[in-house]
């Protein structure tokens, strides 16, 4: 199934995360997933196996400057691939068969820092998802002074 997932985000700061990271996961009750990466200057793609999370590909970024639009979109189905735009251009694409497969339960969508017991803050101005199609949801950021 074609899907995608989009959002406003600004990474706001660290917090008490070390090794700063924050995702938002599209993930299926068991298989392949795939979250959308954000540290303070990288965005990305992670996937994890429940315990192992790994930041696949990712690409030089100030997260922090302002609002971005990012979409992470899956298409083709297993033999498709997953990709990530950032302001409309995409600067990241995979196999989907390179993603982690997931054994155990989880949510559809997940947010927050990629170590459980730390924090680090983000703002989100829209998020969105699609299942079964990969319109985009809101476009780009529209500056307030435009």
């Amino acid at each position: 199934t074609d899907w995608c997932l989009e959002g406003w985000y600004r990474v706001a700061d660290k917090g008490t995360q070390p090794n700063y990271g924050l995702a938002t996961f599209m993930s299926p009750p068991a298989g392949r997933n795939a979250a959308l990466y954000l540290s303070d200057r990288e965005a990305g793609i992670l996937s994890t196996d429940g315990s192992n999370h790994q930041v696949l590909k990712s690409a030089p970024l100030d997260t922090t400057d302002r609002f971005h639009w990012y979409r992470l979109v899956h298409i083709g189905g297993a033999a498709g691939s997953l990709f990530l735009e950032v302001d409309g251009k995409e600067v990241i694409r995979l196999p989907y068969s390179e993603l982690l497969t997931r054994d155990h339960p989880a949510a559809n969508i997940l947010f927050g820092p990629n170590a459980s017991n730390q924090e680090g803050r983000m703002h989100v101005a829209k998020f969105g998802y699609r299942i079964g199609s990969v319109e985009p949801l809101f476009g780009p950021v529209r500056e307030q002074n435009q």
